[in-house]
């Protein structure tokens, strides 16, 4: 795996081509929405979570997230493997990343933070339209349905947490 900052653009235009195949094509994007659903669900039990922000790891949990987390990685990159398979999910070197830049975080090829009061991504791979958010349900009812990928910045906080990428369910 590769850190986000060192990739290439041609590295990180390879890396979200592919995942946003794997949203939008129906040949993949079951096993997609399922793994967006386990990582919805389960990631709820080990994060500490503030006005839809997520700011910490439950300390008795801390252990069995990082595993829970080091699978999920595993399966969204065999996902991914199979539409390229050269294709890895890159890592933040958090260390390196404590800055207030967006760009810190998200290098030029993945889109800008949300604009607007939903807070929707407009460029970019992930761009409102171009990126397919899958729906949710839960007991046999569909959740409410979000349109587009949200990245709304915290004030205050220092980036890589301070990005609400998903909003909760």
């Amino acid at each position: 795996r590769k850190n986000i900052n060192m990739m290439t653009k041609v590295e990180i235009k390879r890396f979200t081509d592919t995942f946003v195949s794997v949203a939008n094509d129906p040949r993949y994007s079951p096993a997609f929405a399922s793994l967006s659903w386990s990582h919805a669900v389960l990631t709820c039990t080990f994060l500490l979570e503030k006005n839809g922000f997520v700011y910490s790891v439950k300390p008795n949990l801390y252990y069995a997230a990082v595993g829970y987390h080091n699978m999920m990685i595993f399966a969204l990159e065999n996902l991914l493997r199979l539409v390229d398979c050269g294709v890895t999910v890159p890592y933040w070197d958090v260390a390196t990343s404590f800055s207030k830049s967006y760009k810190d975080v998200f290098p030029e090829g993945f889109g800008s933070i949300g604009v607007g009061k939903d807070h929707c991504v407009e460029d970019g791979p992930f761009r409102k339209g171009a990126f397919k958010i899958p729906q949710f349900y839960y007991k046999g009812k569909a959740l409410p349905y979000m349109n587009c990928l949200k990245r709304k910045p915290m004030e205050g906080a220092v980036p890589p947490f301070s990005y609400q990428l998903f909003q909760a369910v």
